[in-house]
C-alpha cells in the first residue's frame, strides 16, 4: 500500500475560500471539536502504513477525538477483546481493507462478532466487488483513496451523526418502538417479537429501525440508503434487496403474528404495522 496516500494538502494547492466560508469552516471545525471531546469519542484506527495512520490520528485528534492505533488485524483484535471486558469500546472503527496479516474484509466480519459499532473502510481497492461485500459485510461507508483530510474527518463525523444521533453520544437514545408484537428497544438495540429475541445483524437492525419508526409509510430505495449508509446509488439497492430479503425470513419465523416489509414495485418498501389476514 503506498505511503502517505492521505497526506495534508499544500498550500498551493488549496482551492480558493471567500472570508465568510473560512470562517463558516472554523467555526464548524470547533463545533465538531466541541462535540468529540465533551462526549470522549473513542476511534479505532486500523492502519498498517505509520505515516497514513499519523496524518489522520493527528486530523482527528484535533477535533477532539481520541485514537487508538492497531498496525495490523491482530492487534486491532486484541485491542477490542481487551476493550470488551471493560465495556470501554470505541465508538467508531476506521479500517483499511490491505492489511499484511489479514484481508480487511474478513477483518470487518470478525470486529462485528465482537463489538457492534460503525465501521467505515477506506481503501485503494475501489473495485465495486469491494464496495458492495464492504456495505454486505456491515460496513456503514467505504471512502475510496486518495482522498484528503478534510474528506476524511467529515465522513467520520457524518458516520457517528447517522448511527449515534445528533451530538453522537456514546450510545443510541433511549425508547421503544412497538409495531405490532414486535418491540425494538434502541437503548439496547434489542428486538423481540411477542417477548421473544430475534436475533439480526447491524444492517438488518438498522432496517428495520428505519421501517418501524414510520410504520405503513413506504421508505424509498433513497430514503434507505441514505438512513442506513448514508448515500444512494444503483448498487446499494442490491444490497438492500438482499438485506431485506433474510430480515422477512427472520421476522416470519419469529413467535407470534409479525408485522410484514411489503415491496413496493419500482419505489421501495414499508412496514405493514397489522400482520396479515391468513390465506382463506
Amino acid at each position: 500500500m503506498a505511503a502517505g496516500c492521505l497526506g495534508v494538502p499544500q498550500a498551493s494547492g488549496q482551492a480558493w475560500q471567500s472570508p465568510q466560508a473560512a470562517q463558516l469552516s472554523i467555526e464548524m471545525g470547533r463545533s465538531v471539536m466541541q462535540t468529540a471531546s465533551e462526549l470522549n469519542t473513542q476511534v479505532l484506527l486500523v492502519e498498517d502504513d505509520a505515516a497514513t495512520a499519523s496524518s489522520r490520528r493527528t486530523a482527528l485528534e484535533s477535533l477532539g477525538y481520541q485514537v487508538w492505533w492497531a498496525e495490523d488485524g491482530a492487534h486491532a483484535k486484541a485491542l477490542l477483546e481487551r476493550a470488551s471486558q471493560t465495556t470501554a469500546n470505541p465508538d467508531l472503527i476506521v479500517l483499511d481493507l490491505m492489511l499484511p496479516d489479514i484481508d480487511g474484509l474478513v477483518l470487518c466480519t470478525e470486529l462485528r462478532s465482537i463489538v457492534d459499532v460503525p465501521i467505515i473502510i477506506c481503501s485503494a481497492r475501489t473495485g465495486l466487488t469491494d464496495r458492495v461485500l464492504s456495505l454486505k459485510l456491515g460496513a456503514d461507508a467505504f471512502i475510496a483513496k486518495p482522498f484528503d483530510l478534510e474528506e476524511f474527518t467529515a465522513s467520520v463525523e457524518a458516520v457517528l451523526r447517522r448511527v449515534l444521533g445528533p451530538g453522537h453520544p456514546p450510545r443510541p437514545g433511549s425508547g421503544e418502538i412497538r409495531v405490532g408484537a414486535l418491540l425494538i428497544r434502541v437503548a439496547a438495540r434489542a428486538v423481540t417479537l411477542s417477548d421473544r429475541p430475534v436475533n439480526l445483524t447491524v444492517i438488518e437492525y438498522r432496517l428495520l429501525l428505519a421501517l418501524a419508526t414510520r410504520p405503513d409509510v413506504v421508505l424509498s430505495w433513497q430514503q434507505l440508503g441514505q438512513q442506513v449508509w448514508g448515500y444512494y446509488d444503483k448498487d446499494i439497492r442490491n444490497v438492500i434487496q438482499v438485506h431485506i430479503g433474510r430480515l422477512r425470513k427472520k421476522l416470519a419465523r419469529g413467535a407470534g403474528p409479525a408485522p410484514v416489509i411489503v415491496p413496493v414495485r419500482s419505489v421501495g418498501y414499508r412496514l405493514q404495522s397489522s400482520a396479515p389476514n391468513p390465506a382463506r
